[in-house]
């Protein structure tokens, strides 16, 4: 279905009743259409489309197995829709949103089991796009290894300047297939670093990457990031970190998070990562293979880093270890308490290695022990 018009498209019956189907389940001979797109820069396109209700299913293309939006200028809403079963031979395997100006809103849309063998597994938004999702469960898509070095973003991938507002949305039992060398962020993977993501509320859970590459269970991003209004980070695996966060420009902030029970190297890795703000988070009991729990690289550029009420405890490794510091970086009312509980290492709390002249640690009002 190519829209060429603006339109609103709705189901009658509900989106699990009414089907479009590329009638492709195991992604063999399909059109290499998706099963709706639009047609680029028409004047016809300026107003709103519309799509509610429908389920679309067992679909390939090269891009965008259910959907592509390619350089909208209109505004779009999605809303009450289940995309399963798609594959995009390279980017998209639910959705491929890039370029373009409008708005684009997905109000409860369900993004289940797509594949692409590059990036964005569930949906890939690229081009200056602002992307808002409000109530939606992106689940069990998969990356695998396709013909590219820039691979992962199993669940969402972001690129070129695109940023996204995730309200109250799911994102879990994503996958990076083992075959993919370069697969990073099994749950979110965020490119460039002028692209951005605030997340209110929801989790990241159970998403797993299987990647030689390792980096990113939950998240890597090279973009800012905003977590807030209790987002929960459970069960995400890999053999490398939970997290990675790197980026000279970026800024990560986390206010109410709750980091638990995550396999993997370390919860937090970092590399020249300049300003974190953390307030009310608690990263507890979480199984690491190396440690330490955080890794931080403060790197150059930075306003100097805030730790408000951070809590790590339950660790075998210890908590905190900080490469570089660009100025002063803040610990007030922290609690770092039972880690390193293997011996493992020869510190439980902090270890600071680089600070000198006009850099500084400043811990206040906080207990660190064993």
């Amino acid at each position: 279905l190519s829209i060429d018009h603006d339109i609103s498209m709705i189901g009658s019956d509900g989106a699990e009743a009414t089907i479009i189907s590329g009638d492709d389940p195991d992604h063999i001979s399909g059109p290499n259409l998706s099963l709706i797109s639009h047609t680029n820069n028409i004047p016809e396109l300026d107003e709103l489309i519309y799509i509610e209700g429908f389920t679309l299913k067992d679909n390939w293309a090269g891009n965008g197995g259910a959907i592509t939006i390619s350089g909208l200028k209109s505004d779009l809403t999605l809303q009450n829709l289940i995309i399963t079963n798609n594959q995009g031979a390279n980017n998209g395997g639910g959705i491929w949103i890039t370029g373009g100006t409008g708005d684009i809103i997905l109000n409860n849309v369900i993004i289940l089991d797509n594949i692409c063998s590059q990036r964005g597994g569930g949906i890939k938004i690229d081009g200056h796009h602002d992307v808002i999702m409000n109530n939606c469960v992106i689940s069990g898509n998969h990356t695998q290894n396709g013909n590219s070095d820039l691979q992962g973003g199993a669940g969402i991938f972001l690129d070129e300047g695109s940023s996204a507002t995730l309200n109250n949305v799911t994102v879990s039992g994503n996958e990076i297939d083992a075959i993919s060398a370069q697969g990073y962020g099994a749950g979110i993977y965020i490119y460039d670093p002028s692209s951005s993501i605030i997340i209110n509320g929801g989790s990241i859970e159970g998403n797993t990457n299987n990647s030689s590459a390792m980096l990113g269970s939950a998240i890597y991003s090279r973009g800012s990031v905003t977590l807030q209004n209790n987002v929960i980070i459970t069960g995400n695996s890999s053999l490398g970190s939970v997290l990675y966060l790197t980026g000279n420009w970026s800024a990560f902030n986390f206010t109410d998070v709750q980091i638990y029970e995550n396999t993997g190297s370390k919860v937090i890795n970092s590399y020249n990562s300049p300003t974190w703000n953390f307030t009310n988070v608690i990263i507890r009991d979480n199984t690491l293979t190396e440690g330490p729990v955080i890794v931080f690289d403060e790197g150059t550029g930075g306003t100097g880093s805030v730790f408000e009420r951070l809590q790590i405890t339950g660790h075998d490794f210890g908590a905190f270890y900080t490469e570089r510091v660009d100025g002063e970086m803040t610990f007030n009312h922290c609690i770092f308490a039972d880690n390193n509980l293997s011996g493992s290492d020869d510190y439980d709390a902090i270890y600071a290695v680089d600070i000198y002249g006009e850099e500084t640690l400043v811990i206040t009002n906080s207990i660190l022990y064993t």
